[in-house]
């Protein structure tokens, strides 16, 4: 047989892929087994269902969220001894941050009298209406009447 390979190949155009190996030399060799290969009753051989790309994929984004956490951990610890950041303050705000979970001041009508319109228009404001009038006794009442 190795001869009429020979023959066959011989006017192709070589450069002693062919001239030099024996067929029958290089024919792979064979395993007997000369003991019961069989797996043991209880062992089952399993395989992963699930393909190696999303598999890493997985991986690498719980990875990822790992990292993320020890991050957030690390900038909590660091600012762990600071104070947080302040927020703008308007006088609008100002007066809101200062009264809540307080309960509202109650004001007398002397002390009513002794501020300025300006005043009285922002305590009116703060009580969640629109003042009533322009006049200093109109705002005055007007406060003393919410309270009521």
């Amino acid at each position: 047989m190795a001869k009429d390979l020979r023959t066959l190949l011989s006017d192709l155009p070589s450069r002693g892929n062919f001239a030099g190996s024996d067929l029958q030399s290089t024919r792979a060799k064979s395993y007997v087994c000369a003991h019961d290969s069989r797996p043991p009753l209880h062992q089952r051989l399993q395989s992963d269902q699930q393909p190696l790309l999303i598999r890493l994929l997985l991986q690498k984004k719980s990875k990822d969220a790992e990292q993320r956490r020890k991050q957030q951990q690390d900038r909590e610890k660091a600012a762990a001894g600071k104070r947080p950041a302040s927020t703008s303050v308007t006088p609008a705000t100002a007066k809101r941050q200062n009264t809540e979970g307080q309960a509202t001041p109650t004001w007398t009508l002397q002390q009513l009298r002794s501020k300025t319109n300006a005043e009285l228009t922002q305590i009116y404001r703060s009580k969640g209406s629109k003042p009533g009038g322009k006049k200093k006794e109109e705002l005055v009442q007007g406060i003393l009447d919410l309270q009521h």
